[in-house]
């Protein structure tokens, strides 16, 4: 008979991404060798003599749990940035409601959402936040909220219902509509935290049409066709990604 350490692929379950939380489980489960006499994937792991080893299954669904509970935890993390994201974007759409910022001041505070889009597009890009990763993106996060309300009360007013402060108003309520679908995507399964990353990207290429479009005060009727084309693209491509074959990682 021949003794192994076992690995998670014994059980029919995958190495998941390196984190803290699960690569503790994965050492843990695999400090010890285990017979395993058929060569595939047991339903129960067993011991020398053929029998069901109790305590070796007691660890295997700990493990288990422990790593259901690691992925619910990551996709919680991912989920709070994007949320993060709709906050944002709805304070600049009230500001811009209340005429405590211009469209140039909307139009700056886009430029930065966009810089954290394409941030969390890229730490997303394995499909995982790592602790570091998680907090660099609360840190622009925290800047860029702290710029808002800086904004906000510099004593600047502008005209809430100019048609440039009206178009800006229309775009930023199209980012609202577009997180809150990736958001929700998110939630029901039919993203994966790699689609997210992607579809983020997108958003940063839409925020910055929406400051370059703004970066004079004024929005012309030629760039805000422009910034709907983008948005229109946009929300195909997370209506493409949520209904194709994927989802949850």
């Amino acid at each position: 008979m021949i003794l192994r350490r076992p690995g998670l692929h014994h059980f029919g379950l995958l190495y998941p991404f390196a984190t803290d939380c699960t690569s503790f489980a994965v050492r843990w489960f695999a400090a010890g060798d285990v017979d395993w006499p058929w060569g595939h994937r047991p339903l129960f792991s067993t011991n020398r003599n053929g029998r069901i080893d109790m305590k070796l299954n007691a660890r295997l669904l700990a493990v288990s749990a422990l790593i259901a509970v690691c992925s619910a935890s990551f996709a919680q993390s991912t989920a709070t940035t994007v949320q993060r994201d709709v906050n944002q974007q709805r304070r600049i759409e009230d500001g811009l409601k209340s005429g405590e910022l211009t469209v140039q001041e909307a139009g700056k505070l886009e430029r930065e959402e966009g810089r954290i889009d394409k941030l969390q597009s890229r730490e997303l890009k394995d499909g995982h936040l790592s602790d570091a990763e998680r907090a660099r993106l609360r840190a622009a996060q925290n800047r860029a909220s702290a710029d808002i309300t800086r904004l906000e009360s510099n004593g600047q007013v502008a005209s809430p219902n100019s048609r440039s402060a009206k178009r800006m108003e229309a775009d930023v309520q199209h980012n609202i509509n577009q997180q809150r679908r990736i958001e929700s995507g998110l939630q029901d399964g039919s993203l994966s935290r790699r689609e997210v990353g992607q579809l983020e990207r997108g958003q940063a290429e839409v925020s910055h049409k929406e400051a370059v479009a703004a970066h004079n005060g004024h929005i012309a009727r030629g760039e805000q066709v422009a910034v709907n084309r983008a948005e229109k693209h946009q929300s195909a491509r997370i209506h493409r990604e949520r209904t194709e074959a994927g989802g949850a990682n």
